[in-house]
């Protein structure tokens, strides 16, 4: 359990960590379960002195497929990108990439399961006890396999350190039941394999200053040329920024400068929840724009607690006038505070919006906690225009909200859009931007008001597949070599 629940965080940085992805790794754990418990019940009885071997096996083959991750999953991306599935090559790369690491040592800890049965049959005969014994003991240290990845070594220690401590524990326990050459020998390659991926796990770009796995992601922090960029994962989004010496990014944060705006107002004074905190980027440009003496009461949602502590140390979030709230987006609802601007730019492994935060329950609990003519503005990502996710998520808002509204990001996979009883003033925030927000200007010029459709995709609470219709998304681009 222990190499299961540390393999989701293995596999999240290059596959994500979807319902589909799990589904790969549970998969390929049970898959390998059910042959070892097999082979092991077969080869019991003639070979009940074999534990050792099986942990110290499980030891090396653990360290092998550790150090042979990143250059297993680039090889995997190539391979896919010439494949015409797109709807299931993230899930095929998950499920290669999990085999390929985890099934040899998992299926070498299922064998000892029927050896170690044999082997208390021989001092007993009670078939019933003996059996019921080892499930139980074996279910507790489920129970603890589970929790201690999970709630501490994880997040205290990294994914590779908990993987060492694992391949340690199975190298020690081999070794003590081996006996001559073969106790040497695997000591020896038990400690090969150990250092390859602590030596390993010392290479670090030099760009990176600041690298934590937390209980949802591994973030990062890269410096470059004074400027930081905070990352989650793989990085195939850039979270949030700090340019100390600039207002403009020249990125998708941009565009919120805007938003105070939309109401008609001069953004004095509006009630705003900001859903997705990151780094705090988000706010500093919904201020950054603002006549002088104005002010707006802030609230920033961000569920992972290791990012707020990032933001405040490296993301100057401590200089912005924000409440910090540790929640979840939807949750955070659950009193009767309302407000006149909601931001909702909360994503899950950087890619996939949280499912819950895209249906029509969660748009019109969002609706009952605005004011008189207040917004809600979403960012989505989607490749383009008719993309299923961005056709079902804006289908979704028009379903709820009577206005709804979208413009596009520059050249970005970023899309805004801005839902509520009442249009947005487009002009009004046009004008309150200054000189050097042409390319936003020009954006919110061209936004588009969208219409329910009947016929339309409808997300539900019941049935909203957003991390099928993302992943089906970058692979189509992927696979057919667009921008």
């Amino acid at each position: 359990m222990t190499i299961e629940m540390t393999a989701s965080r293995v596999l999240a940085p290059y596959f994500g960590a979807s319902l589909f992805v799990w589904t790969a790794l549970i998969v390929t754990v049970l898959a390998s379960m059910s042959v070892g418990y097999w082979l092991g019940g077969r080869l019991a009885r003639r070979y009940g002195e074999g534990l050792g071997i099986l942990f110290c096996g499980a030891s090396i083959s653990l360290m092998l497929g550790m150090f042979a991750v990143q250059s297993t999953s680039n090889l995997l991306s190539v391979v896919l990108h010439h494949m015409d599935m797109a709807a299931a090559a993230l899930f095929l790369g998950s499920l290669l990439l999990s085999f390929i690491v985890f099934s040899v040592p998992v299926f070498l800890l299922a064998m000892a399961g029927p050896i170690i049965i044999s082997r208390w049959l021989a001092i007993s005969d009670d078939v019933g006890g003996t059996t019921g014994r080892y499930f139980s003991l074996s279910t507790i240290g489920s129970v603890i396999g589970t929790i201690a990845p999970s709630l501490f070594l994880v997040p205290e220690f990294g994914v590779k350190t908990t993987m060492i401590l694992v391949a340690t524990i199975l190298g020690v326990l081999g070794l003590l039941a081996l006996t001559g050459f073969l106790r040497w020998l695997s000591l020896v390659l038990v400690i090969v394999g150990i250092l390859s991926v602590v030596v390993q796990t010392r290479i670090v770009s030099i760009e990176v200053v600041y690298e934590r796995e937390t209980p949802y992601q591994l973030v990062r922090v890269e410096e470059r040329a004074g400027r930081r960029y905070l990352i989650f994962n793989e990085g195939s989004g850039v979270q949030s920024v700090y340019f100390p010496d600039d207002v403009r990014t020249d990125l998708y944060f941009d565009h919120l400068a805007a938003i105070p705006f939309l109401g008609g107002g001069n953004g004095d004074g509006l009630e705003v929840a900001v859903l997705g905190l990151a780094g705090g980027a988000a706010v500093r440009q919904m201020i950054s724009v603002l006549p002088s003496g104005v002010e707006m009461n802030i609230v920033g949602v961000e569920l992972d607690s290791n990012v707020i502590d990032v933001a405040r140390d490296w993301f100057g979030l401590n200089e912005l006038p924000v409440k910090v709230v540790r929640s979840d987006g939807r949750a955070f609802f659950d009193t009767d505070q309302k407000y006149d601007l909601i931001l909702a730019d909360a994503y899950s492994t950087q890619l996939y919006i949280p499912p819950h935060m895209a249906t029509s329950d969660f748009f019109a609990l969002v609706r009952s906690r605005l004011n008189e003519g207040g917004l809600l503005v979403m960012n989505v990502n989607a490749a383009e225009r008719n993309s299923r996710l961005l056709l079902a998520i804006t289908n979704t808002l028009a379903s709820v909200f009577p206005e709804v509204h979208l413009s596009k990001v520059g050249r970005s996979w970023n899309w805004l859009v801005v839902s509520g009883d009442q249009a947005p003033d487009y002009a009004n925030a046009m004008s309150y931007l200054p000189d050097g927000y042409s390319d936003v200007i020009e954006a919110l010029a061209a936004a588009q008001q969208i219409t329910y459709s009947p016929a339309g995709e409808l997300l539900t609470d019941d049935r909203a597949p957003i991390e099928l219709m993302t992943e089906k998304m970058v692979f189509a681009e992927a696979l057919l070599g667009r921008d």
